[in-house]
């Protein structure tokens, strides 16, 4: 399932993902989830994990909500479409507990605010709209 065509529940670590905001095109270095781990995302993890990857089957995924309860760090998350274009993004603080987007979505990506990240994380907080 996902972007890797079978589905073990381990992550595919190292995997580099590219998505567009607007017309540019981004990079991210992240791991692909199986089914376990998309229900825990970053849940009891710490700050210095890698960055997740979310893929979904179908198209059309508004009604599902995130969670940061016992997620111990910010983080953002990136709802993107089938055509990995980004089509909301949040910044979320540690114990949220509803996090969703109105829009279709197809994947989500969430990067951890930490120091590999840095650079990821500034650019999306300055196009993050304020809430």
């Amino acid at each position: 399932m996902g972007i890797g065509g079978s589905y073990p529940e381990e992550e595919k670590l190292g995997m580099r993902y590219s998505f567009f905001l607007g017309k540019k095109r981004l990079f991210a270095d992240v791991a692909e989830t199986g089914l376990f781990r998309r229900g825990l995302g970053l849940m009891f993890r710490t700050r210095n994990t890698e960055n997740l990857c979310f893929v979904f089957k179908n198209q059309g995924n508004k009604g599902r909500a995130l969670t940061a309860a016992f997620v111990f760090f910010p983080f953002v998350v990136v709802w993107l479409d089938k055509r990995r274009k980004v089509v909301d993004m949040r910044y979320v603080l540690p114990w949220e507990l509803y996090i969703h987007t109105k829009r279709r979505f197809s994947t989500i990506l969430e990067f951890p605010v930490n120091l590999p990240n840095q650079g990821m994380v500034s650019f999306f907080r300055r196009k993050i709209r304020k809430v």
